[in-house]
């Protein structure tokens, strides 16, 4: 079996459920023990991530820009130190990992965003000493924004979303998701 033709993600992410609910999935151990294990079982698929680091919660929070990136980078620099800590290669969990952003309107500095994340987690990723420059390559994906959508013009949501979809293909996203015009 060729397993470099799997592509997929799953979408574990115990310091997002931190965030947005105020305790783990089990338990700090228990969850990242989970996370080490998910990876070394997916080890032979190398186009498919299991570690999550939903940067969306901050952006549907009203964080800014800076907020977004800045908070995003420590959740993977913790899910990093973490999983080192438990015996795991930053070149097993680094590739395991995706990030996912949310894209608002401000179209030069939401490229920028993507752009700038992927300059800093290739510096994070190789602090901890990997194998090679393509382990510190920084999964993305992104989704249109959902605090900027309106019940009453839907019409106005497909300029939004194009513009905010525009933004993350120019900033070369890995996947991107656009959130259907009538979806408020």
């Amino acid at each position: 079996r060729d397993f470099s033709k799997v592509h997929g993600s799953v979408n574990f992410d115990p310091l997002g459920r931190l965030i947005m609910k105020g305790n783990y999935y089990d338990s700090l151990e228990e969850d990242f023990d989970r996370c080490k294990r998910m990876i070394e079982t997916t080890a032979n698929l190398p186009h498919f991530t299991v570690i999550t680091v939903n940067s969306r919660n901050f952006h549907h929070a009203g964080s800014s820009i800076m907020q977004e990136l800045a908070f995003s980078l420590s959740a993977g620099v913790e899910y990093l130190t973490q999983l080192t800590e438990r015996g795991l290669s930053v070149d097993n969990i680094a590739p395991a990992m995706r990030f996912n952003y949310s894209i608002g309107p401000n179209y030069f500095m939401e490229m920028a965003k993507i752009r700038a994340a992927r300059h800093l987690w290739a510096s994070i990723v190789k602090a901890y000493g990997p194998s090679s420059d393509d382990i510190a390559r920084m999964s993305i994906h992104t989704e249109t924004a959902s605090w900027n959508i309106t019940v009453y013009d839907p019409y106005v949501n497909m300029l939004r979303t194009t513009t905010e979809s525009m933004s993350s293909v120019i900033a070369g996203v890995d996947s991107h998701i656009v959130k259907p015009f009538d979806s408020a």
